[in-house]
């Protein structure tokens, strides 16, 4: 299980906006291959989860809902506590290029 606070998620967010890249809805095949490695395709899979476009076709949703049950099953959000974690222009940088690695 992955835990992030609900700031961390919200800065991935931020992060999120200067991503471009045309946006799609994964396979349910594309989503079995995630659910072999979660740390390396949570923040992508959250990242297709934000986007606005709505899916267009059957498989898009069933994408999407599989997309969401994979989310669910391995990312836990937790209150903050304290002071909240800056994010470092490094640590802005690494999950964009990250992201532009999917």
């Amino acid at each position: 299980m992955i835990t992030m606070t609900f700031s961390q998620y919200d800065r991935l967010l931020e992060v999120f906006k200067d991503v471009n890249m045309k946006p799609f809805w994964p396979t349910p095949e594309q989503v079995e291959v995630m659910k072999d490695d979660p740390e390396r395709w949570m923040k992508f899979a959250c990242y297709l989860n934000e986007q606005e476009a709505p899916p267009r076709t059957q498989e898009e949703l069933l994408g999407r809902s599989r997309l969401r049950d994979f989310i669910n099953h391995n990312l836990e959000l937790i209150d903050d506590e304290g002071e909240e974690e800056v994010l470092t222009r490094e640590d802005y940088e690494e999950i964009q290029h990250k992201i532009a690695s999917y």
